[in-house]
């Protein structure tokens, strides 16, 4: 079902929505004095990879989940 669904949307139009968000986010996080996005390459996806000067990794995932419901995942 997911997958006709994912057709009749058309995946051209759900890539640029990901690229469209995803852009959004990143320059969002690039304005926040003592955000880094680390993403690399020349195509970005929408997963976004970031880090917050003096913060653990881990705090900002378990603060983003308990306060927002964003599912993410940290590595430091």
């Amino acid at each position: 079902v997911a997958i006709d669904y994912a057709l009749d949307i058309g995946l051209d139009r759900i890539w640029m929505q990901i690229e469209r968000n995803a852009a959004s986010l990143r320059a969002k996080l690039e304005a926040i004095p003592g955000v880094t996005v680390r993403d690399l390459g020349e195509t970005k996806g929408g997963i976004v990879s970031f880090e917050i000067e003096g913060h653990d990794p881990d705090a900002i995932t378990n603060e983003l989940r308990s306060r927002w419901k964003i599912n993410t995942s940290g590595s430091g």
